[in-house]
């Protein structure tokens, strides 16, 4: 039987797809649910930083950008998030000293901080994964460290090597 991914919309067999109940959405692999598991909270976290830190609305006011939403599908709502919490100090200082007419112009000011803030964000995320990654290569020294003698006779024997 033939399934189709949730994210993706490629189609596979049931049996090479993954599902992690079962039934109904599958995804192309574990990792790729996993994946957008962590897309969704992260998400869910920086529209909950926006509306209770940084804008004090209260649980009735709503707080809907599509500016916001472009940004988490290009950079990912990980890097996203991280930027609103390096700004969010700024975000608060500059709210607090201009007098903007509208909630909508409000809106488009943070989001222009974080639109001017995010690439350098995302520049320093990806260098510590590099970082990170090359941290994690393993050498091992003592092969490095061995001194291979050749065998002075000339037989065509190769236990030596094993």
């Amino acid at each position: 039987m033939q399934v189709k991914c949730k994210l993706c919309g490629t189609t596979h067999e049931k049996t090479e797809s993954y599902s992690p109940t079962g039934k109904s959405p599958y995804y192309c692999s574990k990792e790729e649910y996993e994946e957008e598991q962590v897309n969704q909270i992260m998400r869910k976290s920086t529209f909950t930083l926006l509306h209770d830190d940084i804008l004090n609305y209260d649980e009735r006011q709503i707080v809907v950008n599509k500016k916001l939403e472009q940004l988490g599908k290009s950079y990912g709502w990980e890097i996203v998030f991280k930027t609103f919490k390096h700004c969010e100090n700024d975000i608060k200082f500059w709210i607090q000293q201009k007098n903007f007419d509208n909630e909508y112009l409000k809106i488009n000011y943070i989001m222009a901080i974080i639109t001017n803030h995010i690439n350098d964000i995302y520049i320093k995320y990806k260098n510590e994964k590099r970082q990170k990654k090359e941290n994690n290569i393993y050498i091992d020294i003592d092969i490095l460290n061995d001194d291979f003698v050749p065998n002075s006779k000339n037989t065509n024997d190769i236990s030596q090597f094993l």
